[in-house]
């Protein structure tokens, strides 16, 4: 398991000119437990989430967020390795468009 900052994540998310809705209504079967906290009080919401709270994610759930992303145009097929590195190291500024750089 490897932990990250789903709100880092999301942000870079919404940079792309998207949102986990899409990501979640894409084929790929991601899910919205991945990034928000199922049974934490008071934390249900994308919103109310900070970026001091980190979660647990599977190398199988990291590979359906892949698919996601290049269905979504985010990154290219080729691009894996650059994903997994970005959740290991919970840094996704790899991710984010070339023009913001």
């Amino acid at each position: 398991m490897i932990k990250f900052t789903p709100k880092r994540f999301i942000a870079m998310l919404e940079l792309n000119d998207t949102n986990l809705t899409n990501l979640i209504k894409t084929d790929s079967n991601v899910y919205r437990s991945y990034f928000i906290p199922r049974y934490k009080m008071g934390s249900k919401r994308i919103k109310d989430l900070d970026y001091s709270y980190k979660k647990k994610i599977s190398e199988k759930a990291i590979a359906k967020i892949f698919f996601g992303l290049v269905e979504l145009g985010v990154v290219e097929l080729t691009d894996k390795e650059m994903v997994d590195s970005c959740f290991r190291n919970d840094n996704f500024d790899a991710l984010l468009p070339k023009d913001l750089l």
